[in-house]
């Protein structure tokens, strides 16, 4: 199989305009962690995308592979879930805040050609602020699939242990849960422990469950915040790059 190439154009600016040597500019340093943001959402999105493209869907029955992609695509969702906690927690923070409120950043921001993007941002700091009930519990699942299962393996408050007994002992039994499954063949590829995506999978479903939000509606809410996230960071990185490289030495 032919391997494919990334195809696009790139521009360059220079490393002074950006961020001069010495600064310890906040408002810089934010750019900079906005520019990292994009990149690693956009990095597990396109992973998530070329899954989607190179292997068949999973359907009702249980075989390897039904078992093995839906692993490795929650697993990707999960990584997609934890960036986003990341992201909106750095937003809540004070010193951030700061940032975002002040005379330099509203500049740029109101410079953004499209008023969706501008709206898109405002909502996005909604959800970090948490101004209402729904992305109070939003931000609550994203910080316990963060802090259990996503970037820690909190294994102290045994959250991934419940999920393991909740799916195997507690839930009504089915097809799925009658026995642990697991492979273990000669290669990685070949290799999983099906039981602990199980455990993972009940532990965000029970996670849902707490809430006053479902699973489906955690979700949307999900994939609305990354489409928010892409579009919004994207537009402000521009304008900020092009009021820099419009900047006179």
């Amino acid at each position: 199989m032919k391997k494919k190439k990334f195809i696009g154009d790139y521009e360059v600016i220079s490393p002074e305009k950006l961020i001069k040597k010495g600064s310890e500019s906040g408002f810089d340093q934010f750019f900079l962690v906005l520019a990292l943001a994009y990149n690693n959402l956009k990095d597990l999105l396109l992973l998530s995308v070329d899954i989607g493209k190179k292997y068949e869907s999973p359907i009702a029955a249980r075989t390897f592979h039904d078992g093995q992609i839906t692993g490795i695509v929650n697993h990707i969702n999960i990584l997609i879930a934890s960036t986003v906690c990341e992201f909106i927690s750095y937003l809540s923070k004070r010193d951030v805040q700061k940032v975002i409120e002040s005379k330099d950043f509203k500049r740029v921001l109101n410079r953004i050609g499209n008023p969706k993007y501008r709206k898109d941002w405002e909502e996005l700091i909604a959800v970090a602020l948490e101004k209402n009930v729904r992305s109070d519990e939003f931000t609550r699942i994203l910080k316990e699939i963060r802090n259990n299962v996503g970037f820690h393996f909190n294994y102290e408050n045994k959250k991934l242990l419940e999920g393991y007994k909740n799916f195997f002992f507690t839930s009504s039994v089915h097809s799925g849960n009658e026995n642990a499954v697991y492979a273990i063949g000669e290669t990685m590829e070949t290799t999983r422990f099906f039981y602990a995506d199980a455990a993972i999978q009940q532990f965000i479903d029970d996670a849902t469950k707490e809430s006053s939000i479902s699973t489906k509606d955690y979700n949307r809410a999900l994939g609305k915040t990354v489409g928010i996230m892409n579009k919004s960071i994207s537009a402000l990185v521009s304008q900020y790059i092009e009021e820099k490289n419009s900047e006179k030495h």
